[in-house]
């Protein structure tokens, strides 16, 4: 993450606040991590969704994983990284009788039930 983002959450964290952002390819030793420990871990929490519309079903599946047992960069101390969230999204478009799959890797510092976590995992 550049530095500016480390600084950012390092601030959210020490106001109290709560915070979640995507681990992408330019965090390469981060994001390999996180994949492991969500193929080698079971999650914390689990929690499913789905929705139906604009001739589209979607579906959501999110895992919440503890950070604990990672050894994170010393750069990201301050921040209060905890959890790990990896969000299986699958759409069909009923029109067209396609489908489209993501995964997205987020980190976050949350300390929230999987319900509440879903909502804002929602976009």
């Amino acid at each position: 993450m550049p530095i500016t983002l480390i600084a950012t959450t390092a601030q959210i964290h020490q106001a109290g606040g709560v915070y979640l952002t995507q681990v992408k390819e330019n965090q390469a030793i981060f994001l390999q991590q996180c994949k492991m420990l969500h193929i080698q871990c079971l999650p914390r929490a689990e929690t499913i969704g789905h929705e139906k519309e604009h001739s589209r079903v979607t579906t959501r599946s999110a895992h919440l994983f503890s950070l604990a047992s990672l050894t994170l960069d010393a750069r990201w101390k301050n921040s209060g990284l905890s959890t790990l969230i990896v969000v299986e999204r699958e759409t069909s478009e009923i029109s067209k009788q396609k489908n489209s799959f993501e995964t997205p890797i987020m980190s976050a510092m949350l300390y929230l039930n999987p319900m509440l976590s879903s909502l804002l995992l929602r976009n």
